[in-house]
């Protein structure tokens, strides 16, 4: 039997069970075959690019964020030293915000409570009439006592990165029950849970012991609870299981089956069948009947390595990227006509790859520089290409000599 068709048998074999046992055991079976086919692997790899994008986005908010708030915490502290504040309330604040830094490290609720300490620090400076200007600079003082003095204040702590992080997170969770690649993560987290749950309960047991953070002791817990209803489902003694409920799993096991059948030839068999006149190389040329493709649509470039394939963004139409890519793949330096490697010599190719700004660079303007500056831009762009997260450096291969360049698709043989 050919791999879909199998794959097909063990999805038909329990999608209709109503038993949770049952279905999530035919689940696990499903899930390990398709975890040993190489093709598929890749398809969920692709699936899951976009959550591991925003993950890192996050994790880089993060720290952009604590940043801001230590910078504003420090200045309060400079201040308070500096006016010889003596109140036992603010020191106690500021002694929870350096224990929440350590206690809840990584914690979704990290920011919303250093936030919230930071605010009572600024309060307590507001009630005193003396420091009263200095916390305004953190907030907008509202309400009147009888004497026309401010009574209090709303405080607006300068945090965009903090503000972005909220909306980033928020589309991470959104994204997580209606996207696919938050459907397939919650199908792999059930499938290892069933599969290696004991094993997987033991490590975060242990980094919770070496680490003492709150972050690990709530991931252990969790756990914990979700292993506790997977237990409960199999001695059939759960009524209405929350990790492991048919009705809501159901539908995303056939998006994600329905996915691999529509794309596993354009991202699997289509190289596999390459591969049959293929040498066992590491990296080999594209054959040419695979008809690699340049696509346009709103502005931006991208490349299709395999008929019906996905569409991999290089960079906008008139970012070097893309120009580039566009100037060594046809004769023709346009879309539409597929993949024929064209030798282009420095001058032919910088000029395909100007931008506006190069007219105030003196280097290329000195007819003594000139040429050394081109081939740097060359270069530059080639090497930014290859470190592309969309896989530049897996499918191009750039070749130059002394006065020309080819640019060359590669597939690689596992």
């Amino acid at each position: 039997m050919e791999v879909l068709d199998i794959l097909e048998s063990h999805y038909n074999a329990f999608i209709n069970l109503a038993k949770p046992r049952d279905f999530f055991s035919g689940l696990t079976d499903y899930m390990e075959y398709a975890d040993n086919i190489s093709e598929i692997n890749r398809i969920c790899m692709e699936i899951l690019e976009p959550r591991s994008v925003l993950e890192k986005q996050s994790e880089n908010l993060k720290g952009t964020a604590l940043i801001r708030f230590d910078a504003i915490k420090n200045d309060l502290v400079v201040y308070i030293e500096k006016n010889t504040i003596r109140n036992g309330d603010i020191g106690n604040v500021l002694h929870k915000y350096e224990r929440c830094k350590k206690e809840k490290a990584g914690m979704r609720d990290l920011f919303d409570d250093l936030s919230v300490h930071l605010c009572t620090i600024i309060e307590a400076l507001f009630q005193q009439p003396e420091h009263r200007r200095f916390a305004a600079l953190y907030g907008r003082p509202y309400g009147r006592d009888r004497r026309n003095y401010w009574t209090n204040i709303d405080v607006s702590l300068p945090n965009k990165e903090f503000t972005d992080l909220l909306l980033l997170e928020e589309d991470l969770r959104r994204g997580s029950r209606t996207n696919l690649w938050g459907q397939v993560a919650e199908l792999m987290r059930l499938y290892q849970g069933i599969k290696n749950g004991k094993a997987q309960k033991e490590e975060l047991r242990k980094k919770w012991k070496e680490t003492k953070s709150g972050r690990d002791e709530g991931a252990f817990n969790n756990y914990t609870l979700f292993l506790s209803e997977w237990l409960s489902v199999v001695h059939e003694q759960e009524k209405d299981p929350f990790y492991f409920n048919v009705s809501k799993i159901k539908p995303w096991v056939s998006r994600f089956h329905n996915y691999i059948l529509a794309n596993f030839d354009q991202s699997a068999s289509e190289e596999q069948s390459a591969q049959k006149i293929l040498t066992g190389v590491q990296k080999i040329e594209m054959v040419s009947r695979l008809k690699p493709l340049l696509k346009e649509d709103g502005g931006v470039g991208f490349l299709q390595v395999y008929p019906r394939g996905q569409w991999f963004h290089i960079g906008g139409m008139s970012t070097r990227k893309y120009k580039l890519v566009k100037c060594l793949f046809n004769p023709k330096n346009d879309v539409g006509y597929p993949y024929d490697p064209v030798f282009q010599s420095n001058e032919r190719l910088f000029d395909m790859i100007r931008l506006p700004k190069d007219g105030g660079n003196t280097l290329l303007n000195d007819k003594a520089t000139a040429a050394n500056a081109q081939i740097q831009i060359i270069e530059n762009t080639t090497t930014e290409l290859q470190k592309s997260g969309w896989g530049g450096g897996r499918y191009l291969k750039f070749e130059r000599d002394k006065v020309k360049n080819r640019m060359r698709l590669m597939i690689r043989i596992s």
